[in-house]
């Protein structure tokens, strides 16, 4: 679950983030619970509501790991991470009894405004090695909510479906690659070798900046109805007017496109190709440059019952 600069599969960008294969004895623990509440809360003649309200914590994590699960990660010290060898290139992002879906990143402090460097918060070696990744979040969410709501008066009717996933984060790839985050206007599209002779080479690293909280809260389907009749003669039609609205809003803090937890990990897009490369594949937990605006959709229906 690491996020690594897929510059080790010689992508030109060196930019994006990959999984890397894992290959290692361990087993994974899983516990959580699950309930659901259905409440009427009035019942009249002419006026009923009732609500129900669905919740599922789980929570899984690394158990009996024969050793250290080791990643590539980072282009802090200028080379290609490779497994084995040299400590410094061990980056052990999966440990155990660490929930499963931890990210790591080195931790973001600010940014220098005479240099414009990238300051991060360093071991005690003073560099970005091993220790320096800490925990940022996890990219599976903590609790899953659905809640749902119907209310009728008279011939009136409503109908609300709330969904809420929390506790997940997501790589915002589009604010790493273009956010123009630096105090002198620059911008990701420019050329790597003009920031290398400007000596900003520093805000090409992945940090916990770019690490957002993407818990949200959606309204994910509503519907107003008026139920009425039809008259034709001696000829009585039952009918429904509706307008059912979906993907009406979201409440989030995360400020990419969509919230939705990265769950698998999916083919990275090659910018100059245009294409998806599928020997490369982002790891999960990063909302990657390619991704559209959720589909919004609203729809007026009639329903007519003879």
């Amino acid at each position: 679950m690491a996020l690594v600069p897929d510059e080790v599969i010689f992508d030109s960008q060196g930019q994006s983030f990959v999984s890397f294969s894992y290959q290692n004895f361990a087993s994974i623990e899983n516990y959580g619970f699950e309930s659901y509440w259905l409440l009427k809360l009035i019942e009249r003649k002419r006026f009923k509501y009732q609500s129900g309200l669905n919740l599922t914590w789980m929570h899984s994590e690394w158990t009996n790991l024969d050793a250290d699960l080791v990643s590539w990660e980072g282009r802090d010290v200028g080379v290609s991470r490779q497994v084995g060898g040299n400590p410094y290139f061990q980056f052990n992002t999966l440990r155990t009894g660490e929930a499963l879906g931890t990210v790591r990143a080195l931790e973001f402090q600010r940014i220098d405004r005479n240099t414009g460097h990238w300051v991060f918060n360093q071991n005690p070696s003073g560099t970005n090695w091993q220790d320096a990744y800490r925990p940022t979040g996890r990219v599976i969410p903590r609790w899953w909510m659905g809640w749902n709501h119907g209310l009728s008066f008279g011939k009136w009717s409503m109908d609300a479906f709330f969904r809420g996933v929390f506790g997940h984060v997501l790589a915002h790839e589009t604010n790493y690659r273009y956010g123009n985050i630096n105090f002198f206007a620059l911008n990701r599209v420019r050329s790597s070798q003009e920031l290398v002779n400007l000596g900003l080479t520093d805000q090409n690293t992945f940090n916990s900046y770019f690490v957002e909280n993407s818990s949200f809260l959606n309204l994910q389907y509503l519907s107003v109805s008026l139920s009425f009749d039809l008259t034709f003669g001696r000829t009585k039609i039952n009918s429904k007017l509706s307008v059912i609205g979906n993907n009406l809003f979201y409440l989030t803090r995360f400020s990419g496109a969509d919230p939705e937890p990265r769950l698998h990990g999916r083919p990275v897009w090659n910018v100059d190709d245009h294409v998806e490369t599928f020997y490369a594949y982002y790891a999960s937990g990063v909302a990657d440059a390619n991704t559209w605006l959720p589909a919004r959709s609203l729809m007026v229906q009639l329903q007519l019952n003879f």
